[in-house]
């Protein structure tokens, strides 16, 4: 398991599967709530694979206008400024994997270190954004 301090919150990138042909994609935690995203198996096995040798066949841009698309249409604020993009893979300590994805991260300007004006979206590679499943700790 590999522990990333973003801005006071914990983000841990986990790779192994949570229920049958389900894989954790992220989970990040904050003092009050704790959001995961996971997805299919044989969705990323069908979008997700990447070889770095190439681009990636979604781009940052056309991933960070989906994210901004996503966030307004649940009436979230959108025009956020884009604090970080990563494109990162689910790491599964059983076998390797080339599956990978978009975390991206959206904040808002006059309160960057308040975690509560912040907007997370994972976009996979076929352009399909990922539901987060929220839970209050």
């Amino acid at each position: 398991m590999t522990c990333l301090v973003v801005f006071g919150l914990a983000v841990f990138v986990h790779g192994e599967s949570t229920a049958t042909g389900t894989l954790l994609l992220v989970t990040v935690s904050s003092p009050h709530e704790t959001i995961t995203w996971s997805a299919p198996q044989a969705k990323l096995q069908d979008s997700g694979l990447w070889d770095s040798r190439h681009e990636p066949r979604l781009s940052i841009t056309q991933a960070v206008s989906l994210a901004r698309s996503h966030l307004k249409s649940h009436g979230r604020p959108d025009q956020l400024r884009l604090l970080m993009i990563e494109l990162r893979r689910p790491q599964n300590l059983g076998r390797p994997n080339d599956f990978y994805f978009y975390f991206i991260s959206f904040d808002d300007p006059p309160s960057p270190l308040d975690p509560t004006t912040r907007q997370d979206v994972v976009v996979l590679l076929d352009g399909s954004v990922v539901e987060p499943v929220r839970t209050k700790t």
